[in-house]
């Protein structure tokens, strides 16, 4: 494949609307087990504040269960990262134009490629914080002395970095399900190794994505805040059907701009990739 921006990104929504149905039952699958997860730490820790408030009546709610609701606030963010690995993931699997899997086979690729891809994420939140913290107190110093300026330039100037560093490590997903590596350290590396040289394509394709994204957010909501704007929705029935005009619009938006999120990532590891796979022609043809 090309590796050019509108290349990228031509490929990427071939992959959406060939798959596009797959792509929504995984996403629709992992949105219920959200669901499910909200709705059984919800009851757990409605439960032991009942529970605990009884054993003390001075105390209520999540102060009740102490350390319990600790625990169980840190178990919630964790099952919600594996979750939202998992999902990417399964779909980042199907969007491949590498292969043409079937629904069970991404949806256990993702599933499998869930604490990987949690482990990887931690290496570079912790990665993150080890370079942050001398930097944000570099620029308390410059701050203190007076130096907002060169402190502002500074900021700015790490922006291209983190950009940079971004377009290294975008392959996770694809790479811990198609290629199914499963060291945390492994994918960061290979994610590194395969984009180097690629950067700027990268870049580019990920720019204009977000522009496709702002056009179809913009698509949904001017409608509505337009005639808001201009005082043309009064009373309570047009009000009601712009909310729900809203709602129902960002919805169907949010889910369509995760699944082209994830076909992105897909299709440009397929791009850079050494491995073999299907002629991107047939994929989607």
């Amino acid at each position: 494949m090309e590796m050019t921006a509108s290349g990228i990104l031509s490929r990427t929504l071939a992959a959406v609307k060939d798959r596009f149905g797959s792509l929504l039952g995984l996403w629709g699958v992992y949105f219920a087990a959200q669901i499910a997860m909200f709705v059984v730490f919800g009851a757990v820790i409605g439960f032991g504040g009942m529970a605990g408030a009884g054993l003390d009546p001075s105390a209520g709610g999540a102060a009740a269960m102490g350390a319990g609701f600790i625990v169980l606030f840190i178990l919630f963010y964790v099952v919600y990262l594996l979750l939202y690995a998992a999902s990417y993931g399964s779909m980042a699997h199907m969007a491949s134009p590498l292969h043409r899997p079937d629904f069970g086979q991404s949806f256990s690729a993702g599933v499998r490629a869930s604490l990987p891809l949690l482990g990887a994420m931690l290496l570079l939140l912790i990665g993150y914080f080890v370079i942050s913290i001398p930097i944000s107190l570099v620029f308390g110093l410059l701050a203190m002395a007076g130096s907002e300026v060169v402190t502002g330039l500074i900021a700015i100037l790490l922006l291209p970095l983190l950009i940079y560093l971004g377009c290294r490590l975008s392959l996770l997903f694809p790479l811990a399900t198609v290629e199914g590596i499963r060291s945390p350290v492994t994918l960061i590396m290979r994610s590194w190794s395969l984009t180097s040289g690629h950067v700027m394509a990268i870049f580019l394709a990920t720019l204009l994505f977000a522009v496709v994204a702002l056009v179809l957010l913009m698509l949904v909501f001017l409608p509505v805040f337009m005639p808001l704007m201009s005082g043309n929705l009064a009373g309570a029935e047009p009000g009601i059907g712009a909310i729900v005009l809203l709602v129902v619009g960002g919805a169907v938006a949010g889910v369509v701009l995760s699944i082209m999120g994830a076909a992105l990532g897909a299709v440009i590891h397929a791009g850079v990739s050494d491995r073999s796979g299907e002629n991107y022609s047939e994929t989607f043809g």
